[in-house]
């Protein structure tokens, strides 16, 4: 890679909330496999196709290599406030990928929307054909106790573009609150010109011979999309119902409160153009900001901002208020701490002092219920 400058310590891919946060660890996009925020592999692959060549710009490239499969050539990666960019060369095509997480903090409505996308332009083939296909372990926690691991989806039709989703067969919606592990409920959604459910023989066949025979007969299902033409955006979206039991109350994220997961897809599709304007002037007002700095600083406000939002669910309670409830890395699956409050709560109070509210609200509940006997502040919700 030309520009080697390590920017971040992990780049942030397809990041949402605390059940909805894919990142990669190395400087190369496609020299390792995607992982969650909490360490577990989840494969997520990218491939384009162009002069009867494939090449992998998203995963581990390694994986393929019997399918004839080519690394392409990463030239750069750089990071804005809400995305993370990257450059390649794919045999005599140059490729440019933008990793979208629209999550401002001033804006309830795209923070909470369940979608992510990934952007993309190509330079020097009008044929080509660019895919993205994700493993089903997306869908559920790869560990021993987690024994029914059997998946099921389809393919929803839109105007323009189709989804195909996937999900487990049994959905036990809140079934764990632990540290270092995600959601084991809830439905994800991959978007583009064409989407399929298939098995990685399939996928393999499609990568060397251009063939999907959607025979389904394995059990190492993904989910997949292609898409062809210059320029365009595959999506990413994760549907998981039941967001938070708040006090024995069961309440869905903000966005899917009021809307659906289809409303979330036509919107991102039709209004991604609209979506970047928002994010660039947040961008160009936060680089603004810290111009006096240097890029070591802005490095780590772009380093903070997306996994800090992240790290939080926005949902409200059933008098209409806003909660902002955070998830702890590694503290006995605490939710609403006031550890993770305190340090992150500049940048809430200088761009949405009412999501300061939201961390708040569920710590005084706590503190006036019976249960909280004590004369200090509750640690946690």
């Amino acid at each position: 890679m030309k520009n080697n400058e390590r920017k971040l310590p992990a780049y942030p891919l397809f990041v949402e909330d605390p059940n909805f946060s894919l990142w990669t660890t190395a400087e190369e996009l496609n020299s390792v496999n995607v992982t969650s925020w909490y360490g577990a592999e989840k494969k997520i692959y990218g491939f384009i196709k162009t002069k009867g060549e494939t090449y992998c710009f998203l995963g581990n490239s390694d994986d393929f290599k019997n399918c004839g499969v080519k690394k392409a050539e990463q030239l750069c990666v750089g990071v804005t406030a809400f995305t993370t960019d990257y450059e390649f060369n794919a045999g005599s095509v140059r490729l440019k990928v933008n990793f979208v997480s629209p999550l401002p903090p001033d804006d309830f409505g795209l923070l909470s929307m369940p979608v992510c996308y990934m952007k993309y332009e190509i330079a020097g083939d009008d044929n080509a054909e660019i895919s993205v296909f994700v493993n089903r372990r997306i869908a559920y926690n790869d560990v021993p106790e987690n024994a029914d691991k059997r998946v099921k989806g389809g393919v929803m039709p839109f105007k323009n573009f189709e989804a195909a989703f996937i999900g487990l067969k049994r959905q036990l919606p809140l079934s764990n609150a632990h540290d270092v592990i995600g959601a084991d409920w809830g439905w994800w959604y991959l978007s583009g010109e064409s989407a399929f459910m298939l098995d990685e023989s399939d996928m393999s066949a499609y990568l060397s011979a251009g063939i999907i025979d959607f025979s389904n007969n394995g059990e190492e299902k993904f989910v997949g999309s292609v898409n062809r033409g210059k320029s365009g955006i595959i999506m990413l979206g994760f549907d998981e119902g039941v967001s938070i039991d708040y006090f024995g109350e069961y309440l869905k994220g903000l966005y899917l409160s009021e809307n659906d997961i289809t409303d979330a897809l036509r919107f991102v599709y039709e209004e991604s153009a609209d979506i970047e304007r928002k994010l660039n002037l947040f961008d160009e007002n936060l680089k603004s900001k810290a111009k006096d700095y240097g890029a070591e600083y802005l490095n780590v406000l772009y380093a903070s901002l997306r996994q800090s939002v992240a790290a939080h669910k926005l949902v409200k309670d059933k008098n209409g208020e806003i909660l902002f409830l955070s998830k702890e890395c590694g503290s006995n699956g605490c939710i609403a701490t006031v550890d993770v409050s305190y340090p992150s709560m500049p940048l809430y109070l200088l761009y949405n002092p009412e999501l300061v509210r939201g961390m708040m609200r569920p710590i005084l509940r706590f503190a006036r219920t019976p249960i909280w006997k004590y004369d200090f502040a509750p640690h946690d919700c």
